[in-house]
């Protein structure tokens, strides 16, 4: 049977479809490779700069000895037996919330360094903190190394009586040039009276990476372009 062929097809035409664009973006910016790199760069950097302020305005701190405790916030805490002897009187536990910068009057940031002990009194006689002679010495920042440092402020109660517990919170100020990145080390010099008995330590501390506190953020496994950039892990 003889194939019948239908009628030709139309001749068809061929337009050049407009060049798409990219949302967000001036179409000069896409052209290019180094336009490109400049569009995507952009909000990486202002990223960079939002977060150097809040990374350079807190510090953490551990105890570098007797590292066998943690507070109630799951800081690092160094644990002292207070003992004469055979004669156990109790504990003391010490560690810090870390350097910070709060507002002080007049809008003036000021870095503080928090010191806190908790005494627990396991005897007959109460356990007191000596609030008179506490002091930071050897605090360590800029090469430089600041000593015989009082507290400036202090809450709680110093006083454990027996069979109590007793918790101080003291926070110290370096000085008006020092921001808690700057802060190397320190050393806590204190003393806990036992009648007649007296207990005397000193406790040194250095930087500490706290990362549990971000195992649960959405945030911890990183933001950024492609090479795992981290705020949290950045931040030290």
């Amino acid at each position: 049977m003889p194939i019948v062929l239908a009628d030709p097809p139309a001749e068809l035409e061929f337009r050049l479809l407009p060049r798409p664009q990219a949302v967000g973006l001036r179409p000069d910016a896409v052209t290019t490779c180094s336009g490109y790199r400049q569009a995507t760069m952009r909000p990486l950097l202002l990223l960079l700069v939002v977060l150097a302020p809040a990374c350079s305005s807190s510090r953490w701190f551990a105890p570098r000895e007797n590292l066998n405790g943690s507070s109630l916030t799951g800081f690092p805490a160094a644990v002292y037996p207070l003992a004469n002897g055979e004669d156990v009187r109790g504990d003391v536990r010490i560690w810090s919330d870390g350097a910070m910068v709060e507002e002080a009057p007049g809008d003036v940031d000021v870095t503080v360094l928090h010191v806190a002990f908790e005494i627990e009194n396991t005897g007959s006689a109460p356990l007191g903190l000596d609030l008179d002679g506490l002091r930071l010495d050897r605090v360590q920042h800029d090469g430089t190394a600041v000593a015989h440092l009082r507290p400036t402020r202090a809450t709680g109660d110093s006083l454990a009586p027996p069979g109590g517990r007793a918790t101080v919170q003291l926070w110290f100020e370096p000085g008006d040039d020092v921001r808690p990145r700057d802060i190397d080390a320190f050393e806590v010099r204190w003393r806990v009276r036992a009648d007649p008995v007296v207990f005397d330590q000193v406790t040194p501390f250095v930087p500490w990476v706290r990362t549990d506190a971000w195992d649960e953020s959405p945030l911890r496994s990183g933001i950024g372009l492609g090479f795992g950039f981290s705020a949290f892990r950045w931040c030290r």
